[in-house]
């Protein structure tokens, strides 16, 4: 995966326990929705525009607005939504898109609910799927990769 080219070390920006609420929903997100392990890797911090071939992202409702995008390449996405919904699914890109955001919406809510009574606890907006390239140069992006035995994926988050 491309994601990202301006990756650097954790700081204190980013508190320890954002980090392990988005790991920690990820990890269960997979597990529950599609019966896949996913394995965190290095979390770090980037600036640069945030590039997948299928980017779900969701508004974290808070003062001032934050952010989370699930980014996939294609063939890792059809790969989890085929486990999410079954072999004999036909996954049009609709469908497709439809994962995304279910994926990314059950992540946003289970860190929601880690992070209740914390400073970053946010409501959250539906889901809405792009593809190619979101803008995000200049805005620092919490980087959270992750490894399954359908490939690899990131979840990046900018909570200000």
């Amino acid at each position: 995966m491309e994601q990202p080219s301006h990756k650097r070390p954790m700081d204190e920006s980013i508190s320890a326990e954002v980090v392990e609420a988005f790991t920690a929903a990820t990890v269960a997100a997979f597990q529950e929705l599609c019966a896949v392990e996913v394995v965190p890797g290095e979390p770090g911090i980037t600036d640069g525009d945030v590039v997948g071939d299928v980017l779900a992202t969701l508004t974290l409702k808070r003062e001032p607005d934050g952010r989370l995008v699930l980014a996939f390449p294609l063939a890792v996405l059809e790969a989890l939504a085929k486990c999410y919904l079954g072999e004999a699914i036909s996954l049009s890109a609709e469908i497709l898109d439809d994962a995304a955001g279910e994926f990314a919406n059950v992540i946003a809510g289970q860190a929601k609910t880690m992070l209740k009574g914390h400073p970053a606890h946010y409501l959250i907006t539906p889901p809405m799927v792009h593809r190619g390239t979101l803008p995000g140069a200049g805005n620092d992006w919490l980087h959270l990769p992750f490894e399954c035995e359908r490939g690899a994926f990131s979840v990046l988050v900018r909570l200000p």
